[in-house]
């Protein structure tokens, strides 16, 4: 009698049994079975096998732990970055479109001033070279409408009423943020002082 070891199994066991004890795989083909002094560091390969699929997957499980972290913390940031940077170059846009009146740009200019030493509030909007809308003296409240053009940097701005009587004219140069200049009165034909600047 001989030990082998079992084909399916790997343990050892003789070669006259018929079955493997262990696992019960049948012995009746002998060619498939090999001595133990033929196969001293015989290890079955199934175990093998398992040992190496394991592996795999514990370092798949690994890398897959690895970049779901470095993507839920660094792309948020990221992220958050960027949506600040927009927010931040939004406000320096809309602060500086309020408060300055840039000739090169079509837009919409809220101001506020006197004329003739009372408060006035103006909106005008500029496209390209023409420009209309309306301004109001603050104790009166009832609007003028404007219109007029923008030539070099002189802003020359026809009024006209509720009804479309012309009632006046704003002439004066725009610097930096404020519209100043000489307002004639159609009616008394008299020249005042106006000052505006953008809010």
């Amino acid at each position: 009698m001989a030990l082998i070891y079992c084909p399916d199994c790997g343990k050892l066991i003789s070669d006259n049994a018929k079955a493997c004890p262990y696992c019960g795989s049948p012995l009746n083909i002998r060619q498939s079975m090999r001595p133990v002094t033929e196969i001293d560091d015989y290890e079955p390969e199934n175990k093998n096998n398992v040992w190496i699929y394991v592996i795999s997957a514990l370092i798949g499980v690994l890398l897959f732990v690895v970049i779901y972290l470095l993507f839920s913390t660094f792309v948020p940031q990221c992220s958050r970055s960027s949506e600040k940077a927009t927010v931040a170059s939004v406000k320096s846009e809309t602060k500086e479109h309020k408060s300055s009146i840039n000739l090169k740009k079509s837009g919409y200019y809220h101001l506020t001033g006197r004329v003739a030493g009372q408060r006035c509030t103006m909106d005008i909007t500029v496209a390209g070279d023409e420009v209309f809308g309306s301004y109001y003296y603050n104790k009166y409240g009832s609007p003028l409408n404007l219109n007029g053009f923008i030539t070099g940097h002189n802003l020359y701005l026809y009024e006209t009423d509720e009804y479309g009587t012309a009632t006046g004219v704003l002439i004066g140069r725009i610097h930096d943020n404020k519209y100043s200049g000489t307002h004639t009165h159609y009616s008394t034909y008299t020249d005042t002082h106006f000052s505006f600047k953008a809010k």
